[in-house]
């Protein structure tokens, strides 16, 4: 009787875990990753300098010819800010990236790296953590981060959504985790109680 409880317990996981994907959240996400392949967002790291990438996952366009986020760390420094193609990064407020560029970078299989970080880590006793979030000047009326696909249908803009390890779509939680626990969470109802009604 144990084993057909633990069987349909773990069905409805994997059954519930298909309608996950299909949240729009899930698509046009932005992060801070240690490779270009957009595989790897937590880290264990010694103390020292690390080249790390904001990449754009899950893209629904094609290419894209601009884009606007605020990208904060906490307990490292943001030493080196690349942009990926000939643009220019208007944004005037700390932290704050408004980037529009002379031509479209393609997305290659829905990704694409937009800038080339380095975060210098001068503690490795303590987490480290780089954000994601709203920007003042933004062009969306919510403040999100989004971008500008390079197509001639009107130039529209996404949203992206701020990629997390453990969970993706929000701001204020850390994309980006050195020495720290990696599966943060926002709070206990979008996550382990998500788990624990399926169950009730």
């Amino acid at each position: 009787m144990k084993k057909l409880v633990l069987v349909i317990a773990l069905a409805a996981i994997a059954l519930s875990g298909s309608a996950f994907a299909q949240d729009p959240a899930y698509f046009d996400n932005i992060g801070v990753y240690m490779d270009e392949a957009a595989t790897n967002s937590c880290v264990t790291l010694p103390a020292g300098a690390y080249n790390t990438y904001l990449v754009l996952t899950k893209l629904t366009q094609n290419e894209v010819l601009g884009w606007e986020c605020k990208l904060s760390v906490e307990n490292m420094f943001l030493t080196s800010f690349t942009l990926r193609g000939q643009g220019l990064d208007v944004g005037t407020r700390e932290d704050e990236h408004i980037v529009g560029l002379s031509d479209p970078l393609p997305a290659v299989n829905g990704q694409l790296v937009i800038a080339d970080l380095q975060f210098l880590i001068s503690n490795s006793g303590a987490p480290s953590y780089a954000f994601i979030d709203e920007i003042y000047f933004s062009l969306l009326e919510n403040g999100l981060p989004a971008y500008l696909n390079g197509a001639s249908d009107g130039f529209p803009l996404h949203q992206a959504n701020a990629y997390n390890p453990g969970w993706t779509g929000s701001v204020g939680v850390p994309v980006f985790i050195a020495n720290g626990d990696c599966n943060t969470v926002a709070n206990e109802e979008l996550s382990f109680g998500s788990v624990k009604s399926l169950f009730r």
